[in-house]
């Protein structure tokens, strides 16, 4: 069975946990996995519902926070039973997407066979365990600040069909959160 390896800081600061902003009961944890080389098996197993969670494609992450704005949004829309997808780890991945195709959506933020790379987010602790996740991944546990390192900036422009011109009002960041907290009320 595929090792992860750590490098340093800890398990602990390596994965952060982050609140949701609108019930204080809500939480993610966020972990960088970096020089993964099983990422078929992984998600083999993550198709097939051996492992809870959502993996994340780190290349069209800008920060943090744009996780945990889409978790918010699979948070809100599962409150009060208007999810467009099976459970919160799809719906995450489906609010990170400026799309309405789900399936568009899995493809462009969810895990590939041949990603080198994964964000894993796991919701209140319910989901599978990071450790026991840890098991399954053959790459290395790293620390959530070198996420830039690991996005592609072309690429989220792309997705997200950011123009140079609104770059020059906001950041990158700026204008992803907009779109993903406007995507049912505007079309992008």
């Amino acid at each position: 069975m595929p090792r992860c390896t750590q490098t340093s800081p800890p398990t602990g600061m390596a994965a952060r946990v982050f609140g949701n902003f609108t019930s204080s009961s809500s939480t993610i944890t966020v972990a960088l996995f970096s020089d993964v080389s099983n990422s078929k098996d992984v998600r083999e197993m993550l198709i097939g519902g051996k492992i809870e969670a959502a993996f994340v494609k780190p290349s069209v992450i800008v920060d943090p926070w744009q996780v945990q704005v889409a978790a918010n949004k699979a948070f809100h829309l599962d409150k009060i039973n208007k999810k467009s997808t099976r459970n919160i780890y799809t719906e995450i991945l489906y609010s990170l997407s400026p799309s309405k195709n789900i399936t568009d959506s899995f493809k462009k933020f969810g895990l590939a066979n041949e990603d080198t790379s994964v964000l894993v987010v796991i919701v209140n602790n319910q989901g599978t365990p990071l450790e026991d996740i840890q098991t399954h991944i053959a790459g290395q546990l790293i620390t959530l600040d070198s996420l830039p390192e690991h996005t592609d900036e072309n690429l989220v422009k792309k997705i997200y069909k950011i123009k140079e011109a609104e770059l020059s009002v906001g950041s990158l960041l700026d204008a992803v959160v907009s779109r993903i907290a406007s995507k049912d009320i505007a079309p992008v």
